[in-house]
């Protein structure tokens, strides 16, 4: 065989080889379809997994809802200042089992300066007569969860008054009393459930019991009548701020007080109010308490005159001294004639649970 037919042949078998090469199947490929169709096949099983495991959160947490009291706060939170300071003012509920010792003391002073008739050497004589009164104010309170959304509270003062009274061209005169003032019951709700972007609403019913003694035109610890407040408040919170509103009724009806049918007239409230979580431990406030009260009647006569109207600016901070105990301190000055010249208050609820 010659060289160039040699090399013809040789030419000849790669070629072949190569084409049968070719012809064979590599199994790897069979192995990546294999696994491409094991994820296209479990990707619709993944997704139905996870909406399952979404469908069995969310029922969780509504059954985690709806097992809670309304508007509790974890312990965490329940032990911060402006907690505690928004459950002294009737605007969060304590939860149930929970409940505050308060002891309080208040000091108002109030006065008033006008004309009166008095007799002087036997002659009716229209004179001024400046008119100032201080009241301390010594109560204890309790306030507990309910559960099921409610909160009670029961406060029970101890008073101490003074009065003294100076007319042109007539001696001076003092007059002090003391004693148990009147007892006060309330039940405080909620109507709605908390939530981070709309308001909770509240409604509350005091009931003050006419437990202290009480003279007509003088002072006294107690107040002498009957008196029932509804009130509804709405609390929006926008951390670290809370805006509070709260709109009141007091009925108070007629009574007889040394024979004379007296009738004190009602009075509708309203209160402002923006608090500050200035830290976990700190709270302040500020706000303003209006009241207008309709004119007394005696024997069912209007006295001209005897209607009120009181405007006060409410300063205020709590703090917490100890992870049980909040010091509260208010501070509150008059802006109409009727209303205390100013009042200074402080309150140290102890919680337990």
């Amino acid at each position: 065989m010659s060289a160039r037919a040699l090399a013809l042949a040789t030419a000849l078998f790669f070629q072949h080889a190569a084409f049968a090469q070719e012809d064979i199947p590599d199994p790897r490929d069979a192995q990546i379809e294999e696994l491409k169709r094991r994820i296209e096949e479990s990707i619709p099983e993944r997704d139905a997994q996870i909406e399952e495991l979404k469908r069995r959160v969310e029922a969780l947490e509504r059954e985690r809802a709806a097992m809670a009291p309304a508007n509790t706060v974890e312990p965490e939170e329940a032990a911060r200042a402006l907690e505690r300071t928004l459950s002294r003012e009737g605007a969060l509920v304590l939860p149930k089992g929970a409940y505050d010792l308060e002891p309080r003391l208040d000091y108002t002073h109030g006065g008033s300066r006008g004309l009166d008739i008095v007799t002087i050497n036997g002659t009716p004589q229209v004179v001024r007569e400046d008119l100032k009164q201080d009241r301390v104010e010594a109560s204890g309170a309790v306030r507990r969860g309910l559960g099921h959304g409610l909160q009670g509270e029961i406060r029970v003062p101890y008073a101490l008054v003074r009065e003294d009274r100076s007319v042109v061209n007539a001696l001076p005169s003092t007059v002090h009393d003391h004693g148990v003032g009147d007892v006060e019951l309330t039940l405080t709700g909620q109507l709605t459930r908390a939530s981070a972007d709309k308001p909770v609403a509240l409604a509350s019913l005091l009931w003050r019991l006419p437990t202290g003694r009480f003279r007509v035109s003088q002072p006294s610890p107690g107040h002498g009548f009957y008196t029932v407040q509804p009130a509804l408040t709405v609390v929006k919170r926008d951390d670290p701020v809370v805006f509070l509103a709260t709109v009141s009724y007091a009925w108070t009806p007629a009574r007889s007080h040394e024979g004379s049918d007296i009738n004190p007239g009602d009075a509708l409230g309203l209160r402002l109010m923006t608090l500050l979580a200035a830290s976990p431990q700190t709270s302040l406030r500020t706000g303003i308490d209006l009241s207008r009260a309709g004119r007394t009647r005696l024997n069912g006569v209007a006295l001209p005159g005897s209607d009120t109207s009181l405007a006060s600016l409410l300063f205020g901070f709590s703090t917490l001294i100890s992870r049980r105990t909040l010091l509260d301190v208010q501070f509150s000055a008059g802006l109409t004639p009727d209303a205390p010249h100013y009042a200074l208050s402080a309150a140290l609820p102890i919680r337990f649970r």
